[in-house]
């Protein structure tokens, strides 16, 4: 790939066509301040690339051609000078001093990979001839075109490059995405991010404090009534009823887990992993909202930000990303929703309360399940279940400055978060979270500690038995994300691969940050000359300058987001004066108890409400303004 050029102890660089460097990298330009350019002259050099004890040189012409010559090309000259990265990168038997398979040892693999892969255009190109009644010729140039290349020499050059830059983000996530590297032992630099100076990778934002991940676990009641904007007037059939009252008092069982009733009881297809619904993150919500519906995740992310009865854990949340700006955090209710416990005997005592003889069919608006409903769980809000005392699975927590008993999961103090979902997910939500990442003692996010066990060590990319699995002081395998659910080792093995790939792709910006890892590694070394500085300026420059860009983005998102879901507790709010008034459930419940006519008329509806007292049934509920009605005549 490379030979000696005229420079005495030297060695200089083969060109690409500028065909190929298109087809390598998808090249734009990225508006900036209107600034001069960098000034470099096409043969002098501007970067040098120190190879063990011998020197690449490289002019601006050979990095970038004539086109590129101002701050609005920085993207280009980062491109180009991360392809440099990469491709010289093989060129060093062990550029990572990880004493691994890398760099120019696996030349041989790479080389190999890509006459394989032009064999296939070959082949491919002549079936085609045959299929379009062309020639071989005609089909393979399609093909070189489609890849930017102009010959077969070229086509290989591209399927190398493409190669090594795989193997190269390969070997890069083994040493910073795997507690098993021997650069920091128990240590994985993208997940776990570093705030010293003093760490060889500087200041890093990891994907704990990127992404917030949160192990959380639901149970889902489906109800009849889909529709996401019925705040006031929605249904629940009896069969919703009677779902209801089983997990409510499943969850209240002191010998049954969270797990176990989400097993048996919930509509969601998680209930065959005891509703694990694995990591939610920060991503889970704006990316993946069919999945994770506002009320589901900002549901649980309000929470935290305003209702935790843990100072510390409030301090955290708010300097994390998951907190909303100021303006939004001050249109949240002061307080949670409270659902008493007995509600759900209510609405099971009453869930056949439909009519009488004498009332003949009404709406079922008047029906005494619905209005519950509508007034104790029909809130797309945060609620918690209360209880009367202390006992089984209720414990006292303070929150928002009140004593209250509140349900929570088997043997915790994590609450039972409801939630009423419309559309997609539509029904009643139940929501623990097995492990927060906001809890437990230490300074760093990684270091935090619940029962013995860090959050690194939670979130482990390895499974028990594997080298690097955390274990406590005997050698035995902690509990962690991976093992948390009892099931094969071959499931083990499946979710320490879903947090490695979750580790390895939240970063968006990840090549920029590889990039300022190897510009100085061990055994070469990637210098700007001081006629190359202004072009170093300006690419390092357009790195913050992204880096800012997608901050600013993603909290414009995210703060959209957070307006959407409070657009929808208002709008809920200002329907809360539609539902009919909690004595109508009685009203009604007295009513259908009436075999003749006379009984109706002679029902004393003051017992249900003080406002009801004189009112017979007609007036209650079948005239135009009734204390019950809804604006429509029932019969």
């Amino acid at each position: 790939m490379f030979e000696k050029g005229g420079r005495k102890g030297s060695m200089k660089k083969s060109k690409l066509s500028a065909g190929i460097i298109s087809g390598l990298l998808a090249v734009g330009a990225l508006a900036a301040c209107s600034t001069k350019g960098p000034e470099y002259n096409s043969k002098g050099v501007i970067l040098t690339y120190e190879v063990n004890g011998q020197k690449v040189e490289y002019t601006a012409d050979d990095l970038f051609g004539e086109t590129v010559v101002n701050p609005e090309h920085a993207e280009e000259m980062f491109n180009q000078v991360y392809k440099l990265v990469v491709r010289n990168y093989f060129t060093i038997a062990n550029p990572d001093g990880e004493g691994t398979n890398t760099g120019l040892n696996q030349m041989e693999e790479i080389n190999r990979v890509a006459d394989k892969n032009v064999q296939i255009d070959k082949d491919t190109a002549e079936k085609n001839a045959k299929t379009n009644n062309t020639s071989t010729k005609t089909e393979f140039e399609s093909i070189l075109k489609s890849k930017g290349c102009e010959n077969e020499e070229e086509l290989r050059e591209y399927y190398v490059f493409e190669e090594q830059q795989t193997k190269f983000k390969e070997n890069f996530y083994k040493i910073y995405a795997d507690e098993s590297n021997t650069k920091w032992p128990d240590f994985n630099l993208l997940r776990d991010g570093s705030t010293s100076d003093t760490d060889e990778s500087k200041k890093y934002a990891g994907y704990f404090e990127t992404k917030v991940p949160y192990h959380i676990s639901h149970i889902l009641v489906n109800v009849d009534d889909g529709a996401s904007n019925n705040y006031w007037n929605g249904t629940i059939s009896q069969d919703n009823v009677e779902h209801l009252k089983r997990v409510v008092d499943g969850l209240m069982d002191p010998t049954k887990s969270f797990g176990t009733v989400a097993s048996e009881e919930s509509d969601d297809g998680s209930k065959s992993v005891f509703g694990d619904l694995g990591i939610v993150d920060k991503d889970k919500a704006t990316e993946e909202s069919d999945k994770f519906v506002k009320e589901f995740i900002l549901g649980l992310y309000t929470y935290d930000n305003k209702y935790n009865p843990d100072a510390t854990i409030k301090t955290r949340v708010a300097a994390s990303n998951i907190a909303p700006s100021t303006s939004i955090l001050n249109q949240l209710a002061e307080k949670p929703n409270y659902i008493k416990a007995s509600v759900f005997d209510d609405l099971y005592n009453d869930r056949e309360v439909e009519g009488s003889l004498v009332i003949g069919s009404s709406s079922a608006n008047f029906y005494p399940r619905n209005i519950t409903y509508n007034h104790e769980l029909n809130n797309h809000g945060v609620s918690l279940i209360e209880g009367d005392a202390v006992t089984g699975n209720f414990k006292q927590l303070n929150i928002a400055g009140e004593d209250k008993i509140v349900l929570c999961a088997r043997g915790t103090e994590n609450p039972i978060l409801v939630t009423r979902a419309g559309a997609s997910y539509q029904g009643i939500h139940f929501i623990v979270v097995n492990r927060s990442p906001f809890e437990g003692t230490g300074d760093l996010m990684r270091d935090y500690t619940v029962n013995g066990v860090k959050l690194s060590q939670y979130y482990t990319t390895k499974y028990p038995g594997q080298k690097g699995y955390p274990t406590d002081g005997s050698g035995n395998p902690l509990q962690t994300y991976v093992n948390t659910i009892d099931s094969l080792a071959s499931k083990y093995k499946e979710r320490a691969e879903k947090v490695l790939d979750e580790v390895k792709t939240f970063d968006t910006n990840i090549e920029r940050f590889i990039y300022e890892k190897y510009m100085n590694i061990d055994g070469a070394k990637i210098k700007f000359t001081d006629a190359g500085k202004a072009v170093e300026t300006t690419i390092n420059n357009w790195i913050e300058r992204s880096k800012q860009e997608k901050s600013n983005s993603t909290f414009d998102s995210w703060e959209e987001y957070w307006g959407e879901y409070i657009d929808m507790l208002k709008m809920q709010e200002e329907q809360s004066t539609k539902k009919l008034k909690k004595g109508c459930a009685i009203a009604f419940k007295l009513a259908s108890k009436a075999k003749t006519q006379a009984e109706l008329d002679g029902i004393n509806f003051s017992t249900a409400d003080a406002s009801f007292a004189g009112k017979t049934y007609a007036q209650l509920f079948n005239e135009i303004g009734g204390a019950c009605n809804d604006g429509e005549t029932h019969k």
